[in-house]
């Protein structure tokens, strides 16, 4: 059984005036590398025909003379040489020294690209495709025609044995075979995955896992390449073995929890959401009290984490930290605290925390409100419907028995009025209730 080994931090590519963003690892550091390089060695023939300032801080004649440099190369680049084309691009792509300007770059690798030039040809496609020289290399949710447009640069780069751009084009294949239903396209895309994997190229090994382990059912063949790419710094695919060590569910992959949590800490530590969830989450089931305040930051930092793909367990966090602090897991019990967090998650369409928002206002703010009138228990009773029945749409089995239990009391209890309300659109209910669709209810016990 292959041992985890220890990944490093992935490296920061920091840009004058943006905030640095983390790379992943190794197939990061290639495309750094190749950026690097393509903008570099376009200026090693301009920088030994210069003399450089002898002081370092004369930054005015530096700056003039790489202005300099940049209009040598723009020239050549509008004479239509190809290698000046690719490194005026990358310098326009990547802001190094100027602002980003993705048209101007654009132009540039398309020339560059027209001619032949496999550099052109995969800096194209990865412009087209992530818009960012800096982007974290993973799969994009793109339009089909974008993909269909990105897709003969990374084909003509990819022949050329780059292999990120062999991944790119298995990527692009495998989106555009899926939409479509075409599984001829999807062996086409496992053949891409196998030559860049072939090349150790990380992301290329974890696609082509996922591949053999959903498309032909076989997460033991799958094992293999997920370790490939997971020894080389893929936290997806760290994450992934993790998963796959954890339980017994597998046939042919022996549950061991110490490499589970090897490989899941390993994927944490580079930055993965959903390692670092599932490792607040195992300190909160299987941890000493102590360990309650560390799982607590860990959820925070979740919460904190940019784009959109981490929306999903930002949410899951939100609805984790609801609990803890509804229970006092660790932590002073806080109903106020609890009610806040679930309703974050349960206002961007979490089922969970909607049904732990629904039942906190039942079960818990009966218990805190016990000497109210009737009234406002039936006006609490109204919200926890809006909550409950939100949960229940999306599939939430409890939700939906509560609000069989809810509307069995509230017709013996003479308030029929509250089922039939319940019954009603969400945008009536809102209406009716006076709640605001974006507030989602009152943020407060004391507010009830």
């Amino acid at each position: 059984m292959a041992k985890p080994t220890k990944a490093g931090k992935g490296k920061r590519a920091v840009k004058r005036g943006r905030k640095p963003i983390r790379l992943a690892g190794p197939v990061a550091t290639a495309l750094g590398v190749l950026a690097v390089v393509v903008v570099v060695v376009g200026y090693l023939f301009a920088l030994t025909q210069m003399e450089w300032p002898e002081s370092e801080s004369d930054a005015d004649d530096e700056t003039a003379q790489l202005n300099s440099m940049m209009r040598s190369t723009l020239r050549n680049a509008d004479a239509g040489k190809a290698d000046a084309q690719v490194v005026a691009a990358g310098t326009f792509y990547s802001g190094d020294g100027l602002d980003v300007d993705l048209v101007l770059a654009e132009k540039y690798y398309r020339a560059a690209a027209a001619q032949g030039d496999a550099g052109g040809q995969l800096w194209l496609a990865h412009l087209l495709y992530f818009r960012d020289m800096y982007a974290v290399v993973e799969e994009r949710e793109l339009a089909p025609a974008t993909l269909r447009e990105v897709a003969p640069f990374a084909l003509a780069a990819a022949e050329s044995g780059i292999a990120t751009a062999q991944w790119l084009s298995g990527t692009i294949t495998l989106q555009l075979a899926t939409a479509a239903s075409l599984s001829d396209d999807v062996a086409e895309a496992e053949a891409w995955f196998r030559k860049a994997a072939a090349q150790e190229f990380p992301r290329a090994g974890y696609a082509l896992g996922k591949l053999i382990e959903h498309n032909q059912e076989n997460p033991v063949g799958a094992l293999e390449w997920y370790i490939m790419a997971a020894e080389r710094g893929d936290v997806d695919a760290q994450f992934k073995l993790g998963t796959l060590y954890i339980t017994d569910a597998n046939p042919g992959i022996p549950q061991n929890k110490a490499v589970s949590r090897a490989w899941i800490t390993l994927a944490m530590e580079g930055g993965h959401p959903r390692a670092t969830y599932t490792i607040a989450d195992m300190l909160r089931r299987e941890g000493e009290p102590e360990d309650a305040a560390d799982a607590v930051q860990m959820y925070r930092d979740i919460i904190a984490t940019k784009g959109r793909s981490a929306s999903s367990i930002r949410n899951d966090a939100r609805n984790a930290l609801g609990e803890i602090f509804e229970d006092g897991e660790g932590v002073d019990p806080d109903l106020a605290l609890a009610v806040k967090w679930f309703r974050q998650a349960a206002k961007r369409g979490h089922a969970e925390a909607q049904f732990n928002l629904g039942r906190c206002l039942l079960w818990d703010a009966y218990t805190y409100l016990e000497d109210v009138g009737s009234a406002d228990l039936l006006n609490i009773v109204r919200h926890a419907t809006i909550w409950l029945t939100r949960a229940s749409n999306q599939g939430h089995v409890e939700a939906g028995y509560l609000l069989e239990e809810l509307g069995e009391v509230m017709v013996g209890a003479g308030r029929a009025d509250a089922i039939t309300r319940a019954e009603r659109t969400t945008a009536e209910r809102l209406s009716l209730f006076e709640i605001d669709d974006e507030d989602g209810g009152p943020d407060l016990v004391s507010d009830w």
